[in-house]
């Protein structure tokens, strides 16, 4: 409970920005809140793609790193695409 609503405040500060990220994407490397999937970059890039839509929000790099630490603790590695 503690980490979903860490994980939501991260995602909720982000900032948005419109165009195309240079980053990788893949939607199977992302968090899933109801409808929304919120696909993680795989590399180190601070990005976050709403999947199937085109907008993206640089998170912040504490927020990063506390969500990478949630796929390492859960999944076993880093987000990597």
């Amino acid at each position: 409970e503690e980490e979903t609503r860490m994980v939501k405040e991260y995602l909720t500060s982000a900032a948005y920005f419109s165009g195309i990220a240079g980053c990788p994407f893949d939607e199977r490397v992302s968090i899933v809140f109801g409808d929304q999937i919120f696909a993680i970059a795989g590399d180190d890039c601070p990005t976050i793609w709403m999947a199937g839509t085109d907008k993206y929000y640089t998170i912040s790099e504490e927020g990063r790193k506390y969500i990478v630490s949630l796929f390492e603790k859960y999944v076993g590695s880093s987000p990597r695409v």
